[in-house]
C-alpha cells in the first residue's frame, strides 16, 4: 500500500529587520554620541583657531622688529590729515615689505566676494568671516579701487607719534634702541584682536557686544550708556578674551577685563576705575561681560 507523503511543513525565515524599540535605541545612542562629539569638535576648533591667531601675531612681532631695526627704533609717524582709515592703516603700509609675499585668498563676506583680497597674516581664524558683518573686522584700501585687505587685528594707536619714538609717547624717553630699553615691555600692547584705536582708562566697555557706539558707565544697570573707545578691542573673540602681541614680542591671551590693567600709554592708569584695584563693582560691567574673570 502506497503511503501518501505529507505536505512539507512551512518554516518562516527571519526577515532581518529592526523592531521599533531597536530603532529607537539606535537613534538614542546616535543622539548621545553627537551630543558628546560635537562640543569636543567645537572646542578643538576654537583651540586651533586661537593657536593660529597667536602664530600670526608672532609673525607680526618679527615684522615690527624688522621695521624698528631699519628705522632706528622709531615707530610709524602719526596720521598726517586726521583721516581715521589712514590712521588705522599706517602700520599696514609701513610694514608692507614684510608681509606682501604672504599667502592670500578672497574675502568671504557675501557682499565683498571677489573684491577684497585677504592676506592670511591679517586675519584671526575666529573672526566669524562667514557672517555678513563680523565683529571688529575692517577692510584697508591698498590699491583703489581693486585691491583691499581684510583685517581683524588692531594696532595700539598710542604708539603713533610725530616724533616716531615709542619712549617719547609711552615713557618720556628720547630714543629707542631695542625692546629691552622699554620699561614694563611685557605689559605694553602693540597689536591685538580688534580695531586700531586710542583707549582711555576711565572709559567703560561696550554696553552690548559688538556695539561700536556706546559703552558702560560706572554704577551698573542704572547708569546710561556713554561713548567709549573700548569697542576697538573689547570683543569676546577667544572665550572671554583676545590675543595680543606685546612690546617684548611675547603673545598671550588677555582677559577682556584685564585690558584696563595694561600700559597702553605713558599716562594710562593701570589701577583705574575699571579695575579691582580701582574699586570697580561687579554690576558696573555690562551683562555680557559679568561672567568673565575680574582683574
Amino acid at each position: 500500500m502506497n503511503r501518501r507523503s505529507s505536505p512539507a511543513t512551512h518554516n518562516p525565515q527571519p526577515t532581518g529587520g529592526f523592531t521599533l524599540i531597536e530603532l529607537l535605541v539606535v537613534i538614542a545612542v546616535i543622539a548621545i554620541l553627537v551630543a558628546i562629539v560635537v562640543p569636543c569638535l567645537q572646542g578643538a576648533r576654537r583651540r586651533a583657531g586661537a593657536v593660529a591667531c597667536q602664530a600670526r601675531l608672532r609673525q607680526w612681532g618679527f615684522a615690527f622688529r624688522m621695521y624698528l631695526d631699519e628705522n632706528q627704533g622709531r615707530w610709524f609717524s602719526s596720521r598726517p590729515s586726521g583721516h581715521s582709515v589712514e590712521l588705522s592703516g599706517r602700520w599696514i603700509r609701513g610694514t608692507q615689505p614684510f608681509w606682501s609675499s604672504t599667502a592670500k585668498g578672497y574675502h568671504s563676506q557675501p557682499h565683498m566676494k571677489g573684491v577684497v583680497s585677504e592676506y592670511s597674516i591679517f586675519m584671526c581664524p575666529m573672526t566669524g568671516m562667514d557672517k555678513e558683518f563680523p565683529f571688529n573686522t575692517w577692510s584697508y584700501t591698498l590699491e583703489y579701487p581693486t585691491k583691499f585687505i581684510a583685517v581683524s587685528f588692531g594696532f595700539n594707536a598710542w604708539l603713533y607719534s610725530d616724533q616716531g619714538s615709542l619712549l617719547d609717547r609711552v615713557h618720556g624717553g628720547s630714543s629707542l634702541g631695542t625692546s629691552d630699553d622699554v620699561r614694563d615691555a611685557a605689559n605694553i600692547p602693540v597689536l591685538g584682536d580688534g580695531f586700531t584705536g586710542y583707549v582711555v582708562h576711565n572709559e567703560g566697555p561696550p554696553w552690548r557686544e559688538g556695539d561700536f557706539t556706546v559703552g558702560a558707565a560706572l554704577g551698573g544697570g542704572s547708569s546710561k550708556p556713554v561713548i567709549t573707545h573700548w569697542n576697538s578691542h573689547c570683543i569676546n573673540r577667544h572665550n572671554g578674551g583676545i590675543n595680543m602681541l606685546f612690546m617684548d614680542w611675547s603673545v598671550r591671551k588677555v582677559g577682556l577685563k584685564e585690558l584696563w590693567t595694561l600700559k597702553w600709554h605713558r599716562d594710562f592708569d593701570t589701577a583705574g576705575p575699571w579695575t579691582q584695584a580701582g574699586g570697580v563693582k561687579p554690576d558696573a560691567w555690562p551683562p555680557w561681560m559679568r561672567r568673565f574673570k575680574d582683574y
